[in-house]
Formats: C-alpha cells, sequence, structure tokens
C-alpha cells in the first residue's frame, strides 16, 4: 500500500510538471526543481490528502519543499 501511494504522488507531480516520474528526485525541489506553482502544489496535496485519507495543517504543508518532505509526510500519515 505504502508504495503504491508513493508511486501515485509521483505520478501526480509528473502530471503537473510533465517531469518523467523516473526523472523526479527525492531532492528535486517542488518549485525551483519541478516548477509547481502554488495552486498546482496545493491540488496535488489535496489529491494526496484525499489518497491517505488525512488532512495536513497549513504549517505542515509550507514545510514541504522537497519531493522527499512530500514522500515523508504520506509515510508517517499512513503509519498513523
Amino acid at each position: 500500500m505504502v508504495g503504491e501511494v508513493r508511486d501515485e504522488v509521483l505520478r501526480l507531480i509528473s502530471e503537473y510538471t510533465e517531469v518523467q516520474p523516473g526523472d523526479i528526485t527525492p531532492q528535486s525541489r517542488l518549485q525551483e526543481d519541478l516548477g509547481l506553482d502554488s495552486i498546482d502544489a496545493i491540488e496535488i496535496l489535496a489529491t494526496v490528502e484525499d489518497l491517505v485519507h488525512r488532512r495536513f495543517s497549513a504549517d505542515q504543508l509550507q514545510e514541504l519543499v522537497t519531493v522527499a518532505d512530500v514522500l515523508e509526510r504520506v509515510d508517517a500519515a499512513l503509519a498513523d
């Protein structure tokens, strides 16, 4: 399940950025490297919230700078 959700997160990011999933690394920065604007990021994170059945606070969302940050938040939500 965790692997499937992580793959879906990478697919979503790829869809919004037009960067191939294989080219997205954990160190990729959402805005600077992948070109996501704040609206794209909010849309992706809303979909992620639906996937993991959890809501993230505004503070938690602002802490998400890299793909690794997003994946760590997903892992933590699935572990709860």
